[in-house]
């Protein structure tokens, strides 16, 4: 977004930003779809205006530039608190941080102590304040807000009486190609179910508001499939609307439907904080949620959404860490179609919430498809790359691993002082023969030519020709550092020190 608007800035066109569905009026409406665009400009206005105020000391122009920006894009300020209010209101779970620290720029205590969606709301904040304030002065920040953000974002505004108009319009309007996201026609198709009574209405709305609170408006649509590929055959995400809306049909059953999605949506968000409370109640979890989000895989969570439901506690463990070895060998090292996971997935969840498998053991069976066999397995590994520093972690995670397969110390993957080493550097000096030119690329990421090192003797180690490297890792507590040896470091010797490796992590990652 922000390139978008730099482009505007240094030119005289304009930008069209979709069309706002809004409900009620004409003081007052709901935001039907458009709460994403709308809270962003917002959050983007603030960041001008908290610049404006940061200016106000010395330069008298820019309190009364704040003042009116302040009252035309943000709202009003309470004459008794004295505290700023926003025109625009979030969702109940986001709104009192919405309006507590970013309306009135008050920076939070501690930013690791906010849930997820305040923190996203904190960080859209702070990355907007960072790149307005190299805007200039209190007349380019005030003519960037007003004549171009407030002048060439352009939107269309449609306004319906009530939900079930609201849920027509969104299928219309679907139908000709606009892109609406499926979690907007779900709610809305329910909400439209619910209005047989306005109490009805309003239970509806309330359930539905528990739910976006737990999960975030970008991770909405994926949940909702999830959820459903939970407990029933597969469903892509394009026919996730079209099933709802064929097994949903009365008001008794979109409270079911809602009740069901806002209590796996209390676990699904924990799926992605290995540090949330929920964890305290399955012992052994937290860990294997840890490494599933570092290999940053999603299609296991409708089996563990079923699992969370139909298994006891205690056996949610012995499924997230077959997740994880079945992740490292099918995803991180097999880089795979995920199709295939998904589908495979998905009939194991089926299997748990229909009762057919009711013991880890079974579970496990169902998903022998996906589990690479140890003769791929390896070969697989004998060729891994991990391109640094994008894959820092992932990479610390796997030595890790090794090293303690071997013998060798226990250590966190994140832990600081660990880390990773080029044996064979990125930017080799000439003092490094045995290299082509065309073999560096090859071989500089393969996971043989990467050791851990701890930071001080990493430092020591830099470049250096390989011998005098040798007498530094001889020094480390990595026994599989330490055990490099010999006169010489060429691509034979990557290559055997990776099959060793693929040896071991056929043990590791293993079921």
């Amino acid at each position: 977004m922000w390139g978008g608007l730099q482009e505007l800035a240094s030119g005289t066109h304009q930008h069209y930003m979709g069309a706002i569905v809004l409900q009620g009026g004409p003081q007052e409406f709901v935001v039907i779809d458009g709460q994403q665009r709308l809270a962003t400009i917002t959050i983007l206005a603030l960041a001008v205006l908290k610049c404006l105020s940061d200016l106000q000391p010395a330069d008298n122009e820019a309190g009364e530039r704040h003042q009116l920006l302040h009252r035309q894009f943000i709202g009003y300020k309470d004459p008794v608190s004295l505290r700023s209010r926003s025109k625009l209101t979030l969702n109940e779970g986001d709104d009192p941080f919405f309006q507590a620290h970013l309306v009135n720029y008050h920076r939070p205590a501690s930013t690791r102590k906010l849930r997820k969606s305040e923190r996203l709301l904190w960080q859209a904040f702070e990355f907007f304040l960072e790149r307005v304030s190299k805007l200039g002065d209190a007349q380019s920040l005030a003519n960037f807000l007003n004549n171009v953000v407030a002048q060439r974002l352009l939107f269309i505004q449609i306004t319906v009486e009530d939900d079930l108009s609201a849920y027509t319009l969104f299928e219309t309007l679907n139908a000709r190609g606009l892109e609406l996201t499926a979690s907007d026609l779900v709610k809305n198709y329910l909400l439209s179910k619910a209005a047989a009574s306005a109490a009805g209405l309003e239970d509806a709305r309330r359930l539905w508001a528990r739910l976006s609170t737990a999960i975030s408006s970008t991770d909405l649509p994926v949940f909702l499939r999830h959820y459903l590929n939970s407990r029933q055959p597969y469903v892509r995400q394009e026919r996730m609307f079209r099933t709802v809306r064929q097994q949903i049909r009365s008001p008794q059953e979109v409270f079911e439907f809602l009740t069901g999605v806002g209590d796996s949506a209390v676990l699904y968000s924990a799926l992605h904080d290995e540090n949330d409370e929920v964890w305290r109640d399955y012992p052994g979890a937290r860990q294997q949620v840890r490494i599933l989000n570092l290999f940053k895989v999603s299609q296991y969570k409708p089996l563990i959404l079923a699992c969370a439901e139909r298994l006891p506690r205690k056996d949610l463990y012995r499924i997230l860490q077959a997740c994880v070895v079945i992740s490292f060998r099918f995803n991180i090292v097999g880089q795979r179609s995920t199709h295939e996971l998904e589908q495979v997935y998905n009939k194991a969840a089926n299997a748990v919430w229909k009762g057919v498998a009711t013991r880890p053991a079974q579970v496990i069976r169902l998903l022998r498809d996906i589990y690479i066999p140890d003769d791929e397995f390896r070969n697989d590994f004998e060729f891994a790359a991990f391109a640094l520093p994008a894959k820092r972690a992932l990479t610390t995670y796997v030595l890790c691993e090794l090293e303690k397969h071997a013998g060798g110390p226990e250590v966190d993957f994140e832990q600081e002082g660990v880390t990773v080493e080029h044996i064979y550097p990125l930017n080799p000096s000439p003092v490094w023969p045995g290299f082509e030119d065309a073999e560096t690329d090859r071989y500089v990421h393969r996971l043989g030519n990467l050791t851990q090192l701890e930071a001080q003797r990493n430092r020591q180690a830099g470049a250096k020709d390989f011998s005098r490297k040798v007498q530094t890792f001889a020094a480390s507590r990595y026994r599989l550092t330490a055990g490099i040896g010999g006169s010489e470091w060429n691509p034979g010797r990557i290559t055997s020190r990776q099959r060793q490796m693929a040896e071991s992590a056929a043990k590791i990652w293993k079921i």
